[in-house]
């Protein structure tokens, strides 16, 4: 089975100051402390599998729930708010090395300036963002057909985007920490645009709940109708729990062959049902070949995957900090986790 990365370096990108995953799995739990950079891994990848598009420095202000209103927004991207540093992401694989390089922008979309002056500290009106191929000597310098650019307006709310030639993204989603109804809706209804895709997902939801018979999208709301049941049920009233696993399967099916980021994925899912749908969702993984990062606080979901299945290959990653503040991974394959578990060792870092 052919994963999208084998391995993750980032480099000054938002809190993290220099961090690399190796050994990444085909389901990938990041651990540790709070505000220790779990989140921002996600965000990382988000942008590097976009490969360029700008849309994605707005899509991972969106999933927090927090709007670009002015261009000086575009700070928290960068390591302590310096624009002079370009915050690097890097996947590698056996057959695809990537970077992706972000730039604070000042100007408009036709005419500006890389902020790159030492002392000088200009308002940002955008993020220019380069995506290449890693080579020997990491090269920065612009090329037309490379850099895609964003630039928040000045005169009004809306954001300008300039795309690069290139852009072949990879096909990724972000089920955000608070999963809420309408984020899942905006998902079915993707999927209720091809019959083969709804039957993917009723394939998969019947696995965990086999009295579902089909569902549909009416007026806004989602409907599913259980066998036994003389009337559809709305989704909302089958609980955040289900809520959230719906989320989750729409998005494991959607991005086959690609990347689907979990973030916190216990919010919502009650312990006593983990062991039952991780058969299901390690299932779901391999047969669409996606690869999993899910992020968690809960040590009873590092518990229940490590003796749910043997089919994943799973691995936690655990971030620390170092006395001087640059980030380290320790990873744990299955066997080690069985080991800790086992002893009753703390896994994530606490």
């Amino acid at each position: 089975m052919m994963m999208v990365f084998d391995k993750l370096h980032i480099k000054e990108f938002k809190g993290i100051n220099d961090l690399t995953i190796k050994n990444l799995g085909q389901i990938n739990f990041i651990v540790g402390k709070n505000n220790g950079g779990k989140s921002t891994i996600l965000d990382a990848l988000y942008i590097l599998c976009k490969k360029g598009d700008p849309r994605s420095i707005e899509d991972i202000y969106n999933v927090r729930s927090a709007a670009i209103k002015k261009g000086d927004d575009l700070r928290f991207l960068f390591p302590k708010s310096n624009l002079n540093i370009y915050p690097i992401v890097e996947g590698l694989t056996t057959s695809t090395n990537t970077f992706v390089c972000l730039q604070a922008y000042n100007g408009d979309i036709k005419d500006g300036n890389i902020i790159k002056e030492s002392g000088v500290d200009l308002p940002v009106n955008g993020v220019r963002i380069i995506c290449d191929k890693i080579e020997n000597n990491r090269d920065y310098t612009i090329k037309s057909d490379i850099f895609s650019l964003m630039v928040k307006r000045k005169s009004d709310d809306s954001i300008d985007y300039r795309f690069a030639k290139n852009i072949k993204s990879i096909p990724v989603l972000y089920v955000p920490t608070g999963a809420t109804f309408n984020d899942v809706l905006e998902l079915a209804k993707d999927a209720m645009m091809t019959k083969k895709f709804q039957l993917k997902v009723l394939s998969l939801l019947k696995e965990i709940e086999p009295r579902i018979m089909e569902y549909f999208i009416l007026e806004g709301d989602i409907y599913f109708m259980l066998d036994g049941l003389d009337k559809s049920m709305n989704l909302k009233s089958m609980g955040e729990g289900f809520v959230k696993l719906f989320g989750i399967i729409l998005a494991i099916i959607s991005t086959e062959n690609g990347v689907c980021l979990i973030d916190e994925i216990e919010n919502g899912l009650h312990h006593s049902i983990l062991s039952t749908i991780w058969e299901h969702l390690i299932n779901a993984s391999n047969e669409y070949n996606v690869q999993l990062f899910i992020t968690t606080h809960n040590a009873e979901i590092l518990k229940t995957i490590t003796f749910a299945s043997q089919k994943g290959d799973i691995k936690i990653h655990r971030i620390e900090k170092n006395e001087d503040q640059s980030h380290i991974a320790l990873t744990y394959d299955r066997k080690s986790l069985e080991k800790m578990i086992t002893n009753d060792n703390e896994i994530r870092g606490w």
